[in-house]
């Protein structure tokens, strides 16, 4: 099981800005953008960013964020995940589902510095933080180092979850978008083939998103303790509220406004898996976001999509426990939690 934890991982030691054409469409993970030019002024660089949520990815990252972009201290950008310090990402990825899948429309890393910084253009002088949350940072081996490199005072706010119930989360996120159509066990097993021939699929990562361990440890081995925020957000004695209060703790808020609560998003599911996987596939999901009206739109997508509160079965939560246990037993040593409240695999 160890062989997987440590495939990819290296051992220890807003405002609108001009400038940018963000697309949004509603079937895809993360806005698309399509810099339309490349130019920084000097004096961008004071308005860097500092503060940078990496994840884990469907571990409340979006709530958090959101929380955030209310605090008037804080400047977050009209795109809230940019990647642009996972330069690793593709390194790997199978050809085929690199074509196939659209990979780079849909998951698009932000090249360039100077249009990066000038997502930060419009940021004021009254901005204490300012915020990139790309929850890719967290499963890119590069990342980490990178923002180091780039912001080596920066903070780092990483919210965790069971594990299990993240890559569960994201498979049926997967399953509402039109990406996946295999059974959960399926998708587990195809993921895991592709790792363990050195491959990734830019859309399956619940395998490889969940491998918090060396994930984590990369970030401590990158910054000091002092500036790496970890939240447990499904602790079974702790709120989400109980989160944020500590997160305004950490940014240092208590003492002026602090962070609005986080609100809890509800996971949806289409009316049939076939043909939304065709809608998406075929184009005709996109096109459809970007030609039908929005007050339309939000009347189709309450007809399209219903609230799914489904669980994976006892034998595929064993299952992944077991790849995962390594890896979680790491996360408990470097950062001292007790974790036990999470789905382990049986001893």
């Amino acid at each position: 099981m160890g062989r997987i934890a440590n495939l990819f991982w290296p051992p220890r030691g807003g405002g609108q800005n001009p400038n940018i054409t963000v697309v949004r469409t509603r079937n895809v993970v993360t806005d698309v953008v399509i810099p339309t030019r490349e130019r920084a002024e000097p004096d961008l660089h004071d308005r860097a960013p500092n503060l940078f949520v990496v994840g884990a990815m469907k571990g409340a990252t979006t709530s958090i964020f959101e929380s955030l972009s209310a605090h008037p201290e804080i400047f977050v950008p009209e795109v809230k995940e940019p990647h642009h310090f996972s330069t690793d990402l593709f390194q790997h990825a199978d050809p085929l589902i690199r074509w196939t899948r659209h990979g780079f429309a849909n998951i698009r890393r932000m090249g360039g510095r100077a249009n990066y910084l000038n997502l930060f253009a419009a940021a004021p002088p009254s901005a204490r933080y300012r915020v990139d949350a790309s929850t890719s940072y967290l499963y890119s081996a590069a990342a980490a180092r990178n923002i180091a490199r780039f912001q080596p005072d920066a903070k780092i706010i990483i919210l965790l979850r069971d594990p299990v119930m993240r890559a569960w989360s994201e498979y049926k996120m997967n399953l509402a978008i039109g990406i996946e159509v295999s059974t959960f066990r399926e998708a587990l097993a195809a993921e895991q083939k592709l790792l363990m021939r050195g491959k990734q699929n830019p859309y399956q990562r619940y395998i490889r998103a969940g491998l918090y361990g060396p994930q984590v440890e990369t970030y401590f081995a990158s910054f000091p303790a002092k500036n790496i925020f970890i939240g447990v957000i499904d602790h079974p004695q702790k709120s989400m509220d109980d989160v944020v209060i500590s997160l305004s703790k950490f940014l240092g808020l208590q003492a002026t406004v602090p962070l609005a609560s986080a609100q809890e998003h509800t996971a949806k599911s289409s009316f049939s898996i076939p043909v939304n996987s065709f809608l998406y596939f075929t184009g005709l999901k996109k096109l459809m976001g970007l030609l039908t009206p929005k007050a339309v739109k939000s009347h189709a997508k309450s007809a399209y999509y219903r609230p799914d509160n489904s669980m994976p079965s006892s034998a595929d939560r064993a299952y992944l426990a077991a790849l995962l246990e390594e890896s979680t037993q790491r996360l408990e040593r470097v950062t001292g939690l007790d974790l036990s409240f999470w789905e382990r695999s049986p001893q």
